[in-house]
């Protein structure tokens, strides 16, 4: 049996069990209901609302893995960033030797040293990064890709502040070039160790918090890109996010597995719940702007539709109904003579 046959099959029993002995018929559209009891009615209003369906999964909030940081240069690792730390430009990565390693936003990695004269895209993130930091106040540099002696002295400020040795050249492996902030995990390597060029310090991950959803096989096609949901906290607030990506995998047996994430519209507001359970709800479908009565005050008819019982002040009568879509208690009204505001008697 359906939805609505379980609905109109409760219905019926309520009715029966309740000693009414009630059978509703309907003769060109409406008439007046009769029963051999007299009965204590209950009214709802017809009213034009949103109707949303949806459904609902448990998803995971935490936090994704990014690329680690690799080292570029030789020596010993003396500090790193503290473990579950976000790190933002200017921040220390780690320290090799008297040397820290710093984080500048870019899209490009550095991959040569920088010094008067260079010329190139990295040089144009290096005064963009600097620029940024505020080491151009008198907005001498004009941030392009050519090393200036103006873009020299911006790198002789920031190195004297972080306390690196002042040379007025960035070195490889100086800097490290990211989009944006990273979240420390883990670091890689225990203090004091020799590292070479190409040495991974730190394991990474995305400074938001994040939601992800692994997704039943019967639950495949869900999500797609861009979905709006509503994410359930564990302390039972909600919050939008959006679906950003969908990576499909085969595991064992050739069984396709579907891992959906989505990032939060406050994600600092999640951070504090760390690595726990949320529900995930979606709407599947939706009708908006229309008229809609309690489904309980729906019924079945002995010749067959739907009716609902219409509060006439002093009697009722019964109007045939078309329903249609069904959600949180609600029946879409598609047909029928019913207004806005109408009292339909629900159990």
């Amino acid at each position: 049996m359906g939805r609505v046959g379980r609905w109109i099959a409760a219905i019926i029993v309520i009715l029966v069990a309740g000693g009414a002995g009630i059978w509703y018929s309907v003769k060109g559209g409406t008439e007046n209901a009769t029963a051999t009891t007299t009965r204590t009615l209950r009214f709802a209003e017809a009213a034009v609302t949103d109707l949303k369906q949806t459904e609902t999964v448990s998803g995971t909030l935490g936090y994704t893995s990014t690329d680690p940081i690799l080292n570029r240069l030789n020596g010993t690792l003396v500090s790193s960033a503290d473990d579950d730390s976000t790190l933002e430009q200017g921040d220390t990565l780690f320290v090799i030797n008297d040397q820290p390693v710093t984080l500048l936003y870019g899209d490009s990695p550095a991959w040569r040293p920088m010094r008067k004269g260079s010329e190139g895209a990295d040089v144009r993130q290096l005064e963009d990064a600097l620029v940024a930091l505020g080491y151009d106040p008198d907005g001498k540099v004009t941030v392009d890709e050519e090393f200036t002696s103006y873009t020299r002295t911006m790198v002789r400020d920031w190195q004297e502040d972080i306390g690196a040795p002042v040379d007025g050249v960035v070195d490889l492996g100086e800097v490290v070039f990211l989009p944006g902030p990273v979240r420390v995990a883990d670091t890689l390597v225990q203090l004091g160790s020799g590292v070479r060029d190409g040495t991974p310090v730190l394991s990474t991950s995305s400074s938001d918090s994040v939601v992800t959803v692994i997704l039943d096989p019967s639950d495949e096609g869900l999500f797609e890109v861009d979905d709006r949901v509503t994410v359930t906290l564990p302390n039972d607030t909600d919050m939008g996010g959006t679906v950003t990506s969908l990576d499909t995998s085969v595991g064992q047996g050739g069984v396709a597995s579907t891992s959906v994430t989505i990032s939060l519209d406050d994600p600092k507001a999640a951070a504090s719940f760390g690595n726990s359970t949320v529900d995930v709800s979606i709407v599947t479908d939706a009708a908006y702007g229309v008229l809609a009565v309690p489904v309980t005050a729906l019924l079945a008819l002995s010749e067959g539709g739907y009716a609902v019982e219409v509060d006439d002040g002093d009697s009722t009568h019964l109007v045939a109904v078309e329903p249609g879509m069904y959600a949180d208690g609600l029946v879409e009204i598609t047909s029928g003579d019913l207004g806005t505001g109408d009292r339909v008697v629900v159990p």
